[in-house]
């Protein structure tokens, strides 16, 4: 009965040693896969991290452009606006002239009842 007590302490003894290394040997693959996944997933952050940066400044550079390329446009506005301003008070001025010089050959209309 001892010999079978022993015989069997061995076997659980041996089945527990084998179950450990064999635990040790997948957690050590698990944790190697786990650490090569991980690496790979913060280099990929990485990229996409520096990725996301020139996408801003590119975004930054055109949203510039749009500006510079509206204020440009408004400025061209502004020139037309002043130069049909200027040509419209300078006509305005030549029809004020006109008018008053016809109004100076013109009778008066004083003059016509009275004389």
């Amino acid at each position: 009965m001892t010999d079978q007590l022993i015989t069997k302490i061995l076997e659980y003894g041996l089945l527990g040693i084998f179950v450990l290394v064999l635990a040790w040997i997948v957690y050590h693959f698990v944790i190697k896969a786990k650490t090569t996944e991980i690496t790979e997933l913060k280099a990929e952050k990485k990229l996409l991290e520096e990725e996301c940066k020139k996408d801003k400044k590119t975004l930054q550079n055109k949203i510039d452009k749009l500006l510079a390329d509206q204020l440009d446009d408004y400025k061209v506005v502004i020139e037309k606006h002043t130069h049909q301003s200027r040509e419209a008070k300078v006509a305005f001025d030549t029809n004020t002239e006109v008018l008053e010089q016809v109004m100076e050959y013109l009778p008066d209309a004083d003059d016509e009842d009275g004389e």
